[in-house]
């Protein structure tokens, strides 16, 4: 089984910092990880992970963005 590598990763290396909530990308910038989850896929992967690792209620508290866990989770 091969699986897709770092979303994290992949969105720093597109120009979003760690400054940036990379959970609540899943809603900002859904296109841009579709091509990452597209780019893994046309690579090989055949299990891709979501970019949800950090959707909880305190990790998104810190981006001011608890109160869009449920939508943020729906996207991912």
């Amino acid at each position: 089984m091969v699986l897709d590598g770092g979303i994290g990763t992949e969105l720093h290396r597109r120009g979003f910092y760690l400054t940036r909530c990379y959970a609540r990308l899943c809603v900002d910038a859904s296109n841009v990880v579709l091509e990452i989850h597209n780019a893994y896929a046309a690579a090989g992967s055949h299990v891709l992970t979501t970019n949800t690792f950090g959707a909880n209620r305190n990790k998104l508290g810190k981006h001011g963005a608890a109160e869009e866990l449920e939508a943020i989770n729906i996207a991912g």
